[in-house]
């Protein structure tokens, strides 16, 4: 995993890149990063997980446990370009519903509310009207 930083105003955006496997080596890279981060007072923190291509479940942990230490410190996590598998994790551990995601380069982008939030490889579909059952 390759860890890469760069910061746009008041945030920072950290870029990941490869697979995201968390074992003791990433966990503390990761954290330790963060830890930095807050500790120079930028508490405004983008994930951009659109180069993560592989991650297990204990992902979920890690985004989480970043999400609450931002939190704590007056702060925020956006998640950034998470692939269709990522944000199948996300919302399976209903993380979606909680930290924001983004997608960049689309026109309108929307902060996950319950609303429907475009996703590479999933389909949005209408819903059709109700039939009316009475009879004339």
């Amino acid at each position: 995993m390759e860890i890469t930083q760069t910061v746009r105003g008041s945030t920072a955006i950290i870029g990941l890149r490869g697979r995201w496997v968390c074992g003791y080596d990433l966990r503390t890279e990761l954290r330790a990063h963060i830890q930095r981060l807050t500790e120079a007072g930028r508490v405004e923190v983008e994930l951009d997980l659109g180069e993560v291509t592989f991650a297990d479940s204990t992902v979920v942990g890690e985004i989480a446990s970043t999400h609450i230490t931002l939190q704590r410190r007056g702060g925020r996590l956006t998640l950034l370009n998470p692939t269709s598998r990522m944000f199948r994790l996300l919302s399976v551990s209903r993380l979606a519903s909680v930290i924001d995601i983004r997608y960049e380069g689309e026109s309108l982008t929307r902060a996950w509310n319950g609303s429907a939030v475009q996703c590479p490889g999933v389909v949005e579909m209408e819903t059709p009207a109700p039939v009316s059952t009475t009879a004339p």
